[in-house]
């Protein structure tokens, strides 16, 4: 886990932080990160991470300039690949391992988190993968009941969406990708310089009914600057851009962009 500062004065590096706690650092595998600032204006971390047995779990952190480990959350309803295969291609372990993929809190104690899909097996994750059927999830956790989450509104993407964000102000910031068998075929070999895929960030800001959005694309480039954007994190005017496997890009928001 890293610490990036957008106020660094043109030094711009992440620096590393410091763990405390017990947990198996063997099979600590950070995905999906929000956070929240609490009552007593401390920041509590919510991150996803993965085992190399596709277990699943949300660890909380309490964060300062170290993470301090407050529990770890694991639930049926965090979807896994079942046991009794070993698999040594990097580009099916990616695919199999991220089922829980995203997450935001909504409160010191709850969250709702995204499974990106809910087979089980190589050959039907494999065809759920490249059929692009809907079998995704989301689920609203709080460590005491469940709750159901109805749909307001569909929007039409035409892109390949992968991590969202939610700003200060409401609007939704997603890294996506807009040739997705380039960014699979990126995934096959991450060190591979040769194989790049396109970087796109998408702006959207609802009307308070949800019933109509205003829709912009801050973000493109074709991959040579950033390979594969997953993730954009808007901070006033700045812009952090990371991607699946290499690059983070830092960059200003001008009011053209939005």
């Amino acid at each position: 886990m890293f610490l990036y500062d957008f106020a660094q004065n043109g030094t711009f590096k992440a620096e590393p932080l410091k763990i405390n706690g017990k947990y198996d650092q063997e099979n600590f595998h950070p995905h999906g990160i929000t956070h929240i600032v609490t009552s007593t204006g401390t920041v509590r971390l919510f991150v996803i991470s993965h085992t190399r047995a596709f277990e699943h779990s949300v660890m909380v952190f309490r964060q300062t300039r170290q993470l301090d480990l407050v529990k770890t959350i694991r639930d049926e309803k965090f979807i896994r690949y079942k046991k009794g295969s070993v698999l040594s291609n990097h580009f099916l372990r990616t695919l199999l391992i991220s089922r829980p993929n995203d997450l935001v809190a909504v409160s010191e104690e709850a969250f709702i988190l995204s499974n990106d899909g809910s087979a089980q097996t190589t050959v039907t994750n494999l065809i759920e993968y490249m059929s692009l059927i809907p079998s995704g999830s989301v689920v609203y956790y709080d460590g005491k009941n469940y709750r159901s989450l109805s749909r307001v509104i569909d929007v039409p993407l035409l892109t390949a969406a992968d991590n969202f964000y939610v700003d200060n102000d409401g609007a939704i910031w997603i890294g996506a990708h807009p040739v997705l068998h380039e960014a699979l075929r990126h995934l096959t070999d991450c060190d591979d310089l040769s194989k790049y895929s396109p970087s796109q960030v998408i702006r959207i800001k609802f009307s308070k009914d949800f019933k109509s959005w205003e829709f912009t694309e801050p973000f493109m480039d074709d991959g040579r600057l950033i390979s594969a954007a997953s993730v954009a994190v808007r901070l006033k005017n700045q812009l952090l851009i990371g991607s699946i496997c290499r690059q983070v890009v830092h960059c200003d928001i001008t009011a053209e962009t939005i």
